[in-house]
């Protein structure tokens, strides 16, 4: 019974390290002392019962160290911790944020930034990363959602002038400098 005894003690030591190897981040310690122990089971098989014992010992760990790698891995999601670990993101959310991103399609708002082709823009308080459909468009023009691809949203300028954007707004460079109220600037050479 001794002669089985420790190749046992020491395949059951490595099972313990290949599922303690699920729950401890380790870096890969503990697979290593895993392997190490399997190796020492069929070693020590090996030395204690000869070559047919040996040989046993290393088709009982050949195949009892992946199935148990495997067993850890399939109920290892399934566990409080493991599924404290992994992320699953409901199903719901992910239909109404394909809903939410249609319903923006006809809705207008205003770039943030200058669209060059991405940029982005401001549509009922919401900050959004968009695509123009091709066309530049200035920061603070207005813009009009006309399609969703995947999860690009393409927008357009709009074909109307908003209300609180000056319409006859003339560049300050074409005016003279006696129009614009400034006062005399000192010469800083003098």
């Amino acid at each position: 019974m001794s002669m089985l005894l420790w190749p046992l003690l020491l395949l059951l030591l490595a099972i313990a390290f290949i599922a303690l190897e699920m729950f401890i981040p380790s870096g890969g310690a503990l697979g290593l002392l895993a392997v190490l122990s399997a190796i020492a089971a069929v070693v020590v098989a090996f030395f204690t019962g000869g070559s047919v014992w040996g040989t046993t010992w290393l088709a009982v760990v050949t195949a009892v160290l992946p199935i148990s790698a495997l067993i850890a891995i399939r109920v290892w999601p399934l566990t409080p911790l493991g599924r404290r670990m992994t992320y699953r993101p409901p199903l719901a959310d992910k239909f109404d944020n394909q809903q939410r991103s249609q319903s923006l399609v006809g809705l207008k708002g205003r770039a943030q930034t200058v669209m060059l082709p991405a940029g982005r823009i401001l549509i009922e308080g919401q900050m959004l990363d968009a695509v123009s459909n091709g066309t530049p468009i200035e920061a603070g023009d207005v813009v009009e959602v006309i399609q969703i691809e995947g999860n690009h949203i393409v927008v357009r300028p709009a074909d109307q002038i908003p209300a609180n954007k000056k319409e006859s707004q003339e560049d300050i460079l074409s005016q003279p400098i006696e129009t614009l109220g400034l006062d005399e600037l000192e010469n800083p050479l003098s």
